[in-house]
């Protein structure tokens, strides 16, 4: 499980819940295409040294708990429902398991960002690794939006 390394961070189980209500992959992968596109946007404005510190800190604060809460769903219920789907499809597999292993470096990094910067989000170096930061989990959610999902939702419907 991704989120086990995240030492002190309790989940935020507002999507967890949103999915409960959910019935399909379908509505699972809409809500977490529209999570993308809400860590894009704090990720975007977390980037600008114009910034104060004071929303910095509370940008900070919104990514932190919005990515831990879409990393858990994403673990305890879109990974979950693939690997099912999956089962009996060995390129499916291989591509699940190519995706885990991608993830596992993005999130060695993502653990060290919080560590480092859960208290000072105030210098050069903060943005330097926003920025990159931005650049990995942009380019993984485009990987999971383009080569991922759609293949599942068709999956999902036969």
């Amino acid at each position: 499980m991704i989120l086990e390394g995240f030492v002190g961070i309790s989940t935020f189980d507002e999507t967890s819940e949103m999915y409960l209500k959910h019935n399909s992959m379908h509505d699972l992968i809409s809500t977490l295409k529209q999570q993308h596109e809400t860590v894009r946007e704090i990720l975007d404005k977390m980037r600008d040294p114009y910034n104060s510190l004071q929303k910095r800190q509370e940008l900070f604060e919104s990514f932190r708990e919005l990515i831990i809460s879409h990393i858990d769903t994403e673990d305890n219920h879109l990974y979950t429902e693939l690997y099912g789907l999956a089962e009996n499809n060995n390129r499916l597999q291989r591509k699940l398991e190519t995706f885990a292993n991608k993830w596992e470096e993005i999130s060695q990094f993502v653990k060290y960002y919080f560590e480092k910067y859960q208290e000072n989000q105030n210098s050069k170096e903060f943005i330097n690794d926003t920025v990159k930061l931005t650049t990995n989990l942009k380019y993984r959610m485009m990987q999971e939006e383009i080569g991922l999902f759609p293949e599942f939702e068709k999956l999902s419907q036969s």
